[in-house]
C-alpha cells in the first residue's frame, strides 16, 4: 500500500494536470496585529488560591524574522533550563518561585508573545514580579558570559538531533517550510546559524525584542494576601472571570391557566412525596450510598454519606481511591478536607451548594405555601409509558423543571441548569426505586447526566429522617500545628 515508482507517477501527474493554466500570483493578505491589552497592570481575582499566577507579556516575531536564531540562544540563556537565568536567579537563589520560564515567541505566520511566567505564594506575589522585572533589565543590559553562551548553545544544538530523528518528523518540517513560504534550506541553516550566535548578538536582540515599556502584567491571586498591592506596578485594572449563573433570562409571565394547573400539580407532586405534613417535620436527612462516577480515566466507584440540612448546611464525606474527602457548606462558608489539607471553596461553589441544597425535591416541595414559589404547567412529556407532565418550579434563585406522573404524583425527572467547573452545565436526574421512609417517599436510585451525558449513578443504601446534624460537623477544621 502507498509503494510506486516516482518517475511513473511524476509522468502520470504531469500527463494528467500539466494542462492546467497557472493561475495568478497570490499576495500576500496585510495583517494587522492587535496590541491590546498593551502596558499595564491587569488581576484576575481568585480568593480560593494561596498562590499567584503571573505572566509578563508583549508582542514576540515571525520566525522568518533575521532576528530568530539569536533569539532561541537568547531564550535559552534567559528562560530555557536549569542552568537559566531565571530558574537559577528566581527559583533557586531567591526561592521564590515553584515555577518559572520564559522567552521570546515564533509563529510562522503571525508574530508569537514575549512571556514570562511564574507560580509563587500569594505573600510573595510582589516579590516575585519584581526578581522577574530585574531579569527582563538583566537580559537586556547584561549579555551572557561564556559560559552561559556556551551552555546556551549546547543545550540548542544537542537537543537538535532528537527533533528531527526520523522521516516523518523531517518531512513535517518540510512541509511547513513550503507551507509558509520559507526557505528549503531553513532546517539545515539552522545549526549553522545558531552556532553563530556572539554573546553581542545576543544584547543586540534582547534590546530589540525585551520590551520592558510594553509589558503587560497579568495576577491571578488572592490579592488580599499579596505583600504589597500591584498598584505599585501602575494603575491595576481587574479582569473579571465570573462565568454567569445560567438560567438568569426572566421566563415571560405564565397565564392563569398555567399557573393554576401549576398549583394543582405541585399538590399532587407533595402529596406523591408523602404529604404536606410529613414534610412539614424534615428537618435534615441523610444518606449513605454508592455512587458509579465518570471520570476521564473511566468510571470510579464511590461510597458516600451526606447529610443535607437546611438552609445552609450540607456535608457529603467520599470514600474515593485517593482517601476519604469532605465538602461541607456550612453557616460560616464552604470549604473542602482532602488528605492534603483544607481549601475554602469560591464563592461561586459556595452558591451552587446552597441552590444543590435548595434544589432537593422534598426541601423544595416543603416550601409549596411560601408565597415566593411559583409553579407553572409547561406541558408533556413522554418518559418512557408514562405522559410526564412538566412543572417549572421557581423560589428565590431556584430554577428547576419537574417531570410527573399525573397518576401518581411521583417525581420522574427534573432538570436544572447549573454552574461547573468549567462553565454553565444542564444536569438532568431522573428517579426511580421509590421507598418510604417516616412517611416521606424517597428515590433510592438517581441517574445524572450532564450537558447530554451520563456522569453519574447513585444509589442509596439507607436514608434517615432527622438523624440529628450536629452543628460542628459543619465547622471548618483548626489548621494542624507541628
Amino acid at each position: 500500500m502507498g509503494d510506486f515508482d516516482a518517475t511513473e507517477m511524476e509522468k502520470k501527474l504531469k500527463k494528467t494536470f500539466g494542462a492546467w493554466p497557472k493561475g495568478p500570483k497570490l499576495d500576500e493578505p496585510p495583517a494587522a496585529y492587535r496590541k491590546e491589552p498593551g502596558p499595564g497592570v491587569f488581576l484576575v481575582e481568585k480568593d480560593d488560591v494561596n498562590q499567584s499566577n503571573i505572566r509578563l507579556v508583549h508582542l514576540g516575531i515571525e520566525r522568518k524574522d533575521p532576528d530568530y536564531f539569536a533569539l532561541e540562544v537568547m531564550n535559552e540563556v534567559f528562560g530555557g533550563g536549569f542552568s537559566a537565568r531565571l530558574f537559577s536567579n528566581v527559583r533557586s537563589a531567591k526561592g521564590l518561585a515553584y515555577a518559572v520560564g520564559g522567552g521570546v515567541g515564533s509563529q510562522w505566520d503571525y508574530p508569537g508573545s514575549f512571556g514570562v511566567m511564574m507560580g509563587t505564594k500569594s505573600g510573595s506575589t510582589a516579590a516575585g514580579i519584581e526578581a522577574l522585572l530585574e531579569e527582563v533589565d538583566g537580559i537586556v543590559n547584561r549579555p551572557p558570559s561564556d559560559d552561559e553562551l556556551r551552555k546556551a548553545k549546547d543545550a540548542i544544538l544537542n537537543s537538535f538531533v532528537f527533533r528531527f530523528d526520523s522521516k516523518q518528523k523531517i518531512l513535517r518540517e518540510q512541509a511547513l517550510y513550503a507551507f509558509y513560504g520559507y526557505p528549503a534550506d531553513f532546517l539545515d541553516r539552522y545549526r549553522a546559524e545558531v552556532e553563530k550566535v556572539t554573546a553581542a548578538d545576543v544584547q543586540r536582540v534582547a534590546k530589540r525584542h525585551v520590551r520592558r515599556g510594553d509589558l503587560a502584567i497579568l495576577v491571578v491571586g488572592k490579592s488580599a494576601d499579596f505583600d504589597k498591592p500591584l498598584s505599585a506596578f501602575g494603575a491595576v485594572q481587574k479582569i473579571d472571570i465570573t462565568i454567569p449563573t445560567p438560567g438568569g433570562d426572566k421566563k415571560p409571565a405564565a397565564t392563569a391557566g398555567a399557573a393554576a394547573s401549576g398549583k394543582a400539580l405541585l399538590a399532587k407532586a407533595v402529596a406523591g412525596m408523602g404529604g404536606a405534613e410529613a414534610l412539614g417535620r424534615v428537618k435534615d436527612v441523610t444518606t449513605k450510598a454508592k455512587m458509579t462516577t465518570k471520570t476521564p480515566q473511566g468510571d470510579m466507584e464511590l461510597s458516600a454519606t451526606t447529610i443535607s440540612a437546611p438552609p445552609d448546611r450540607m456535608r457529603a464525606e467520599i470514600q474515593t481511591p485517593m482517601g476519604t474527602m469532605v465538602q461541607t457548606l456550612g453557616p460560616g462558608g464552604a470549604f473542602v478536607v482532602t488528605p492534603m489539607g483544607t481549601q475554602d471553596l469560591p464563592g461561586s461553589m459556595r452558591d451552587e451548594m446552597v441552590r444543590q441544597l435548595q434544589r432537593q425535591p422534598v426541601f423544595l416541595a416543603q416550601k409549596a405555601g411560601d408565597p415566593r414559589l411559583t409553579a407553572t404547567l409547561a406541558g408533556k412529556e413522554k418518559l418512557g409509558a408514562v405522559d410526564a407532565e412538566l412543572l417549572d418550579v421557581t423560589c428565590e434563585k431556584v430554577d428547576v423543571r419537574w417531570f410527573v406522573d399525573p397518576a401518581t404524583g411521583r417525581l420522574l425527572r427534573s432538570s436544572y441548569s447549573g454552574a461547573g467547573r468549567e462553565g454553565p452545565v444542564t444536569s438532568v436526574v431522573d428517579y426511580s426505586d421509590y421507598r418510604t421512609v417516616d412517611g416521606v417517599t424517597f428515590p433510592f436510585v438517581q441517574e445524572v447526566t450532564q450537558n447530554g451525558e451520563k456522569t453519574q449513578s447513585v444509589r442509596a443504601e439507607e436514608i434517615k429522617v432527622n438523624a440529628g446534624a450536629d452543628p460542628k460537623l459543619f465547622e471548618k477544621p483548626a489548621p494542624k500545628t507541628n
